[in-house]
């Protein structure tokens, strides 16, 4: 007698036709994705994305490939058209767009048979190495659920049944489902992002600097990279500086030293180029607003910042973690005379200047 979790399997395997009568694979994941009438919008997506070679090579991986109307049931909204936007905004939205079509992706082969029979937890190949996204699998429908970050099996980000199981590839298995999956990514803002107890002084700042709204927006033609400093950063600067910079008096010159934070665009890790000359403009306003990455995970400014968490994707840019606050060249603070005192070192000091060659050798003893 069978059990019922094979019995389903046996009907899932039955409803692919021919394809299921296939005995050897002559074809790899990207082959069958695009022999497929019912996944034109998935193949598209996949070339977007540049993963077609990625799920044409070795593997071996599990594809649960969305058909044309999963994609159609998504509707309209801000996130569809960014993961389906084309030309100059492809370029911002190519890394979450990768990120989505990685969700749907295992590293291994899971036949329909091998789902277990209690929703587990697997990795995908979304998110990056050592904290990769995941999902919830099990045998019996909806045999796919996504997880968010904290997590907790998440069904908003997207319920998915097999319809069509062990379409056997040379490099895998592709299981047609009929929904798609959103990881956490899609999920929250570069704000969000900054919203963990590593980063309350930055939080802080953010929202002295009336910056938050700002990071918060969520538009197709705008997208943002923070280089994120966490309390340690901000912890090596003098603390007469870090309450200059919160003085109601300093309001501008906050926002702009936070601006140098930020880069327009979705710029990965691996979209960074060693340069000495060519700097990286940012938001900030000034001559003094780009800085350059001279080696490996290494930003030079006025002295230099290590990029310690790279490539934390959010629905409108990415987020780098670093070490040290990044100090444009020339940049000073003072709080000028009559301003209200609003902190005790402050008021001590009601007048005091920050020069970068000072910094820099604060930040050189740092290290």
């Amino acid at each position: 007698m069978f059990s019922a979790r094979l019995l389903s399997a046996l009907v899932l395997a039955c409803s692919l036709g021919s394809l299921s009568a296939q005995t050897t694979p002559t074809q790899t994941v990207t082959q069958i994705v695009v022999a497929s009438t019912d996944h034109t919008m998935l193949e598209t997506l996949v070339g977007n994305a540049e993963l077609a070679a990625t799920l044409g090579g070795t593997g071996p991986f599990t594809l649960f490939a969305p058909t044309d109307a999963a994609f159609t049931a998504l509707g309209t909204s801000t996130l569809v058209s960014k993961l389906t936007s084309t030309g100059t905004n492809l370029e911002k939205w190519r890394p979450l767009l990768a990120d989505t079509l990685k969700y749907h992706v295992l590293s291994s082969e899971t036949r329909a048979a091998a789902l277990p029979a209690t929703a587990t937890q697997v990795d995908t190949v979304a998110g990056k190495m050592d904290a990769y996204w995941k999902v919830s699998v099990k045998s019996a429908a909806p045999q796919v659920t996504g997880v968010n970050a904290a997590g907790t099996v998440t069904p908003a980000q997207g319920e998915a049944t097999v319809t069509a199981a062990d379409n056997l590839a040379t490099n895998g298995v592709v299981h047609v489902v009929d929904a798609v999956l959103l990881p956490p990514s899609t999920q929250r803002t570069v704000v969000d992002i900054a919203a963990s107890t590593d980063f309350s002084t930055l939080t802080e700042l953010l929202g002295l600097a009336g910056l938050v709204t700002t990071l918060q927006t969520n538009a197709v033609e705008t997208a943002f990279t923070v280089f994120a400093p966490t309390n340690a950063a901000f912890a090596k600067i003098p603390v007469d500086t870090v309450n200059c910079l919160k003085n109601s008096a300093n309001r501008d010159l906050l926002a702009n030293l936070l601006k140098y934070h930020v880069v327009d665009g979705t710029v990965m890790s691996t979209d960074l180029v060693v340069s000495t000359t060519a700097g990286i403009p940012t938001l900030a306003t000034g001559t003094a607003n780009t800085f350059t990455y001279s080696a490996a995970n290494t930003l030079t400014h006025s002295g230099t910042s290590m990029i310690t968490n790279a490539d934390n994707l959010a629905n409108n840019g990415v987020v780098h973690v670093i070490d040290t606050v990044m100090i444009p060249t020339g940049f000073s603070c003072t709080v000028p005379a009559g301003s209200p005192s609003e902190s005790s070192a402050s008021a001590s000091a009601p007048l005091f200047t920050l020069i970068a060659g000072l910094v820099a050798s604060v930040f050189a003893l740092a290290f």
